[in-house]
């Protein structure tokens, strides 16, 4: 009777290794398959970065390289008609290309009795006609 009851025992221990054999199995098991999940969910998230951060990219450079033209043809249609209607350039003047303006220099606060001789300030940059028309227009500005 004795030895029936360690074989008993024993096949108890042993079912009962078995059973926390498995649940460990089990925990393991389910272990691996969230860090699987994790792992997928992870490179999944930072792929939709990546694509989130390229579009927003290439948005603001598809943006920015937009051509802005209308601002700019307001501004030189505008300075046409002004340059037309001060005789600046004839009136029938047909215009084909319009370059952006550069500042040649800037005075601030002139005297009203300070004649301004433009040779001096825009001789080597402008041409020699340009000024004579631009001075006879200061110099008429000065008289009013």
């Amino acid at each position: 009777m004795f030895a029936g009851a360690q074989r008993l025992s024993r096949r108890s221990a042993a079912s009962s290794a078995r059973a926390q054999l498995i649940k460990s199995v089990r925990r393991l098991r389910s272990r691996i398959i969230t860090t699987k999940l994790t792992r997928q969910l992870i490179a999944k998230m930072k792929f939709f970065a990546l694509c989130s951060v390229l579009s927003v990219l290439l948005l603001a450079g598809s943006v920015r390289c937009l051509p802005q033209t209308r601002e700019g043809a307001a501004y030189s249609n505008e300075a046409i008609r002004q340059a037309q209607q001060t005789l600046l350039i004839p009136k029938d003047a047909q215009i084909q290309n319009v370059q952006e303006g550069i500042e040649l220099g800037a005075y601030e606060q002139i005297p009203g009795n300070q004649r301004i001789n433009l040779f001096d300030i825009l001789g080597d940059t402008v041409p020699s006609e340009v000024i004579n028309n631009l001075q006879t227009q200061v110099d008429q500005i000065g008289r009013n």
